[in-house]
Order: structure tokens, then C-alpha cells, then sequence
């Protein structure tokens, strides 16, 4: 059979094929069926030219209508007569507030037919208010209606979680709560956000069981339409990790951390204790980092400490780290070399002292002081040496350590000579050094 001519199929032509399930069409065929034997005409046949039949086709695109809706504020509720063959998406619907087009700003399924478009909430105001809902999907139209009562436009306080996130013996109740009065609460356990859950608000406090395996808590307090900040924590089995330290690599403030496996949930700062090698002598005592930050999602078998700065002192350093985790063996810091350079620290002397009076004369009643330069930052810890005897005050066996003013021992008419300098280690500052003629005491005069 060779076809020839036009082939067509003749559907109703009102458009009602594009929405029935089924619907009836007629097919017709040009065909030539008529063959000519040119060796032997006896063997050849005539046939129809044309020929058509009516067929019941069965099918076609399944699409839904929108049936109802139910309003609250920041959120419609689309009920669909069906599941359309074509998903929709959030630009096939119309949303009007009080005749107002407003804008869908997410559209959440929760089942083939039935869909939740987002909007952004009304605020409340200083009386109540009804909002009046329209919703046009596939050129069907449905209304309803919330209410947003009187109330504040603050945001409710972001929850908070008792106990806070952590390794627990599992599964146990988690309290959230928020402070604000009347505030309602959402939260998630698979680490999603609840504003995009199907889960209706409760009321603050409520309560979340955590199951075996752990769980990432999301939570937000809702009040008035409003949502506050986002709280998270994260709970996992207790002894849920196995891991140790592979290796430990260090910087002056910093260490990175390199575990064998990879952790559930972010280490805490309790967990580490980290021991200072200064110039190949491991220090006595423990540090505990300042801060940890776990590198999550990206590398969960790594994170980095913060620990304080080793200082500069007289003479160069190296340094390296020891990090113990879980009262686990201290691991030494790796690499080549295993250790990093403190640079000598640049110190000047101390500066030289103040000796008063400036002299000459004194009394012999008269007391003698001597402070340090209170610009000198760098010597906190320098004492003052001095002699009365015109012996140097650094080297003198006679040197006396000053802890506040003297008076001069010594004959009238003499010039004592005080010398003072700062000490502090091996550094000594500039001798100061004021001689003095002690004269007798001024006399009274007066009557009586």
C-alpha cells in the first residue's frame, strides 16, 4: 500500500479535544490499493482510491481547575481539581490582595494537587484587619479571606533550646521557646527551614523528640505573621564519634586539625588541650583553644583552633603544638620543619629613674624619692636599685632595692651622692645620679 494525496485527522473543531479524557475523530486515508501487472495484466487488481474510518482515541492532556483555597497571612492554600499532567509552577497563578495583584514569592508543593503560594506577610496595624484573597489558576477563580489582628510589627524573640545542641543519650525532648508572649512556633528536625515546612505552628514552649540517629533542630517563633530570627542546633548520639587525631599543624594563634573520621557535629573548645614546645621544651601547663571552628558540610573530618599568641621575647623561638583530644594522647604538630619561628622581640632598656629632690640642699629631715619614667610600658616588672655611697647601684654589694622615700644618714655639712638605676633581667637603664649638700633645718621664728 503506498500512500498518496493528503492524510489528515479530522478532531472536533470547538477545542474541547485539548481538555476531554476522550473524545471521537475521523481518519481519512488516500491510498491507491489499484496495482497494474505490465507482464501480465490478468494479475492486476483495481482498489479504492480513497478510504476513511471513525476511531474513539482514548487520552489526550489531563488539566486541573482550581476547586478552593484557604488564606492565612503570608500563605494561600490551592486546592486543584486534579493532578494536571504538567506540574505548574508558581507564574501559572494570579494572587490579588484586596484586588491588589500581589506578588507570589515561592510556591511549595505538598501533593500533585495541591500547592502552597507564599506571599509576604501584612503587617498588623492599630486595628484589626480583613484581607479579601483571589486566586486565578487556568482561568478558574477562587476567594477567601484572613485576619490580621492589632499587634506589634517587631519580630518575635528567636527561640531557644533546652537542652542546647550537643551529644545526648538519645532519643530525648527538646523545649523550645520563645520569650515573646503569644508567640507561636515552627521547627524542622531534617535541617530544612520551617517556614517551608508543612507543620502547623504550636504554641510557645513546644517540645521536639529527638530521635536515635541525632537531628539538626531548626526553629522560628511566629507571631502576628511575623517570623523571628532562625535558631539552630545541631544533637548527636552520645559517643556518636569514634574519631582521633590524624594530624596537627600549627601557626603563632592557630592550629589545624586533622581527624581520622569524620564528626557529626562541630567538636567543642573543652574538647582540646593544647601543650606549647618552646625551643624543644614542652611546656608544663595546658591551653584551652579560644575558639573552634569545624569546617561542617565542606571537610567534617577537619577544623581549626584558635589559641592565644605566643609573644615575643629576648631570643628567638621555635615553637610547635601538642593537641590532646577527648582526654586522647597528645598528637605533636607535623611537618617540615615541625615547628614555626618567633622572631626575637626588639627591646630597649629601661628607662632611666627620677631621683627628688632635684637638689642641691637637703635636710636631714628631708626624704628622698625615686620613681621609675611612667613612659617606660615596656619594664612592668623592673625595680629600682640604689647606693648612698657613690658606688654603682648595678654592680654594688652595698646596692639597695628601693620600696619607698629614706631619709639621708649622714653628717651635716656632708654631699652624699644618690645613684639609681631600673633593672630588669639582664637589661639595666642609665645611671641617674643627684649629689646632695645637706644643711641644717630652717628655724622657727616667731612670738608667742
Amino acid at each position: 500500500m503506498i500512500p498518496m494525496g493528503m492524510n489528515y485527522l479530522d478532531v472536533p473543531n470547538d477545542g474541547s479535544w485539548l481538555t476531554a479524557t476522550s473524545f471521537t475523530a475521523k481518519v481519512s486515508i488516500k491510498v491507491a490499493d489499484t496495482e497494474t501487472n505490465l507482464h501480465d495484466p490478468a494479475l492486476s487488481y483495481p482498489g479504492p482510491e480513497t478510504t476513511s474510518a471513525a476511531f474513539t482515541l482514548s487520552g489526550g492532556m489531563t488539566t486541573a481547575t482550581l476547586t478552593s483555597i484557604s488564606a492565612m497571612n503570608g500563605e494561600v492554600m490551592a486546592n486543584l481539581s486534579t493532578s494536571p499532567t504538567n506540574p505548574p509552577t508558581n507564574t501559572d497563578f494570579t494572587l490579588k490582595i484586596n484586588g491588589i495583584s500581589e506578588t507570589i514569592m515561592n510556591m511549595i508543593p505538598f501533593t500533585t494537587s495541591q500547592y502552597k503560594l507564599m506571599f509576604s506577610p501584612k503587617q498588623p496595624g492599630t486595628v484589626a484587619q480583613t484581607f479579601n484573597v483571589e486566586v486565578t489558576y487556568n482561568g478558574t477563580s477562587q476567594f477567601g479571606s484572613f485576619e490580621v489582628p492589632v499587634g506589634t510589627t517587631t519580630a518575635p524573640a528567636m527561640p531557644t533550646f533546652n537542652p542546647i545542641g550537643g551529644s545526648y543519650a538519645l532519643p530525648m525532648n527538646v523545649t523550645i521557646t520563645s520569650t515573646t508572649a503569644g508567640a507561636m512556633i515552627k521547627y524542622t528536625l531534617d535541617g530544612s527551614d520551617p517556614m517551608n515546612s508543612t507543620m502547623t505552628p504550636v504554641a510557645s514552649p513546644a517540645n521536639a523528640n529527638i530521635p536515635v540517629a541525632g537531628a539538626t533542630l531548626k526553629a522560628v517563633a511566629l507571631l502576628n505573621g511575623i517570623s523571628s530570627a532562625l535558631a539552630s542546633a545541631v544533637y548527636t548520639p552520645q559517643g556518636g564519634t569514634t574519631a582521633t587525631i590524624q594530624s596537627v599543624n600549627g601557626w603563632n594563634g592557630g592550629i589545624a586539625i586533622q581527624f581520622t573520621s569524620a564528626l557529626t557535629a562541630s567538636p567543642a573548645m573543652g574538647d582540646f588541650q593544647v601543650k606549647l614546645v618552646i625551643n624543644n621544651v614542652e611546656q608544663p601547663t595546658s591551653i584551652t583553644p579560644t575558639s573552634v571552628y569545624w569546617l561542617g558540610a565542606t571537610n567534617p573530618g577537619a577544623c581549626d583552633l584558635n589559641v592565644p599568641m605566643v609573644q615575643p621575647a629576648n631570643v628567638e623561638q621555635q615553637v610547635s603544638f601538642k593537641v590532646s583530644y577527648k582526654g586522647g594522647t597528645f598528637i605533636s604538630q607535623s611537618g617540615t620543619p615541625p615547628y614555626f619561628i618567633v622572631l626575637m622581640q626588639t627591646v630597649n632598656p629601661p628607662m632611666m629613674p627620677f631621683i627628688s629632690p632635684a637638689g642641691p640642699n637637703v635636710t636631714l629631715t628631708d626624704m628622698i624619692y625615686i620613681t621609675k619614667d611612667a613612659a617606660d610600658t615596656m619594664h612592668p616588672n623592673g625595680i629600682i636599685k640604689y647606693t648612698t655611697d657613690e658606688t654603682d647601684p648595678f654592680t654594688s654589694g652595698t646596692a639597695q632595692t628601693y620600696s619607698g622615700p629614706f631619709a639621708l644618714t649622714v653628717g651635716m655639712g656632708s654631699n652624699p651622692t644618690v645613684k639609681a638605676v631600673v633593672v630588669d633581667g639582664t637589661m639595666v637603664s642609665t645611671l641617674a645620679s643627684v649629689t646632695y649638700t645637706v644643711t641644717a633645718a630652717p628655724k622657727l621664728t616667731g612670738s608667742r
